[in-house]
This record gives structure tokens, C-alpha cells and sequence, in this order.
């Protein structure tokens, strides 16, 4: 079984890109691929580490977790074990994380 299935994700593709953004947690790119091979995906899936923290167990996932700039601790990993809501067009992905409990 390919690891980034363990998680629901909508794939859009933008030019030559396959991008697979998480829909039950992030906000989260779990896929990048090259258009001409989707299955070889550029991101490692790791569903079960993390570390404990202040609000619980923080799970690294995987992929890239987007969040605003600059990165700051503890803002920058504030849990992200939520669904999202995802929009796209022709030339974009919108992604809406949820807001930060704690931060």
C-alpha cells in the first residue's frame, strides 16, 4: 500500500506538477510529482512520528505543512489534525486551515 493513501487527498494538476493536497489534515501538500510520473511522489509520508507537546501529540505527517510567515515556535506547528476546505481554478489551489486553538 503507498503510505500517502493513508490519508484523504485531492491530486490537482498545474503545468507539468501533480500536487496532492490533504483534505482530513493540514493545511498540507502530502504530493509533488512530475506529471509524467505520478506514482513517484517527491514528499516522504510519515504518518506516525511527531513529538509531544503543550497541546498533545504533534504529528509530523509528511509532505510540507503550509503555514503564514515568518515561522515561529509554537505558532508554526500548531495542530493540523483537521480538515481543510480546498478550493481551485485553472491555476491555483486555495487551501484553508483552521484556526489555532492556542496561538
Amino acid at each position: 500500500m503507498k503510505r500517502e493513501k493513508l490519508f484523504k487527498m485531492k491530486e490537482f494538476v498545474l503545468g507539468e506538477l501533480v500536487i496532492g493536497v490533504a483534505e482530513d489534515i493540514g493545511p498540507r501538500i502530502l504530493k509533488i510529482a512530475l506529471k509524467g510520473t505520478p506514482s513517484q511522489n517527491l514528499f516522504g509520508i510519515l504518518p506516525d512520528a511527531g513529538v509531544e507537546t503543550q497541546e498533545g501529540f504533534w504529528h509530523i505527517y509528511g509532505g510540507h505543512r503550509l503555514w503564514t510567515s515568518p515561522e515561529a515556535m509554537p505558532r508554526s506547528y500548531s495542530m493540523d489534525d483537521r480538515p481543510v476546505k480546498i478550493e481551485a481554478g485553472k491555476e491555483y489551489i486555495k487551501i484553508y486551515g483552521n484556526p489555532e486553538i492556542q496561538n
